[in-house]
Parts: C-alpha cells; sequence; structure tokens
C-alpha cells in the first residue's frame, strides 16, 4: 500500500499540487505527504526515462551524467543533485531535459491555444533557448521557461547522439 501511495504522491506533487492538497487526497498530514511524493519522485523519474530512452541502462546513465553535471558544476550535494533532476524529469522541465530530437506536446491544459503548434521537435540547444520545427511546418526559437509551461516532453529520438 505504501508504495502505490508514494507513487501518487509523487505523481501529484510532478503535477505541481501542492503538500497540503496531496494530503487532503492521501488523507495524511503535509509532512508525511511531502515525504512521500520526495521518497517516490526518483522511481517515477527513472520510470518515464525508461519510456522515453528505451531501457533503464540508459535512463540511469542520463540521470548519473545529469547528476555528476550538479555536482561539478553548481556544487550541489549528491542526493540534492539527485532530488533536482529526479523533479525536474517527472516536471517536464525543459531547462534540464531538452535536448535536439526531442519531441515535445502541448500540455493539455494549452491544447486550446490556436497560437501554440500542437507539437515541436526541438532540433538544437543553445542555452536558455531552443530551435524546433513545429507541427505545423514553421521553424522558430523558444525560450526554454515556455517549452516548460506550455508542452511536455513525449519522444526522444537519441540514437547516434549523446543523451
Amino acid at each position: 500500500m505504501t508504495g502505490r501511495w508514494t507513487r501518487d504522491a509523487a505523481r501529484l506533487y510532478a503535477s505541481g499540487r501542492a503538500p497540503e492538497e496531496i494530503a487532503t487526497r492521501l488523507c495524511t498530514d503535509e509532512h508525511t505527504a511531502l515525504a512521500l511524493a520526495r521518497s517516490g519522485m526518483l522511481p517515477l523519474a527513472v520510470e518515464r526515462l525508461e519510456q522515453l530512452l528505451g531501457d533503464e541502462a540508459a535512463a540511469d546513465d542520463w540521470i548519473d551524467a545529469r547528476v555528476a553535471d550538479y555536482v561539478e558544476q553548481d556544487l550541489l550535494d549528491p542526493d540534492a543533485a539527485l532530488m533536482v533532476i529526479a523533479l525536474a524529469v517527472c516536471a517536464h522541465d525543459a531547462l534540464v531535459l531538452a535536448r535536439p530530437g526531442q519531441q515535445w506536446t502541448v500540455r493539455p491544459e494549452c491544447a486550446g491555444d490556436p497560437a501554440l503548434p500542437q507539437a515541436l521537435t526541438l532540433t538544437a540547444r543553445t542555452g536558455p533557448q531552443a530551435e524546433a520545427r513545429g507541427s505545423d511546418g514553421r521553424d522558430g526559437e523558444i525560450d526554454l521557461y515556455l517549452l516548460t509551461t506550455y508542452y511536455r516532453l513525449a519522444a526522444w529520438h537519441h540514437e547516434g547522439q549523446e543523451v
């Protein structure tokens, strides 16, 4: 039962739900809800990356490389870096995830906006921007914050490139 609660709490937390809302849904206190969400975040992140990258080894390699980046470049503790990565994966955070070859689809809550292409395929990343081709055939740049806000990672075509 705890495994299911942990997974449910992590999914709610990753979708932006506040700890008090998670606590209400799971009939527990906020501290327990947050602890459940955090402990379920890494397995949920690995599961999502396995779906996108095709296998557990690729997901583990990607996570290990990103943790090493955060430890070396940002001087984060490895456990803190792992939590940052796990949360970023679960939340479809483009600042951490965006790589050429990925396809991002519009989030359900933004699907009615006619100004947004239904999908974007990233062709390059330059700092906090990505170059993309929209499902409407137009090329352009998108800020990674806006990519995170309006889209979620749907597919990751990584053959022949480092993930």
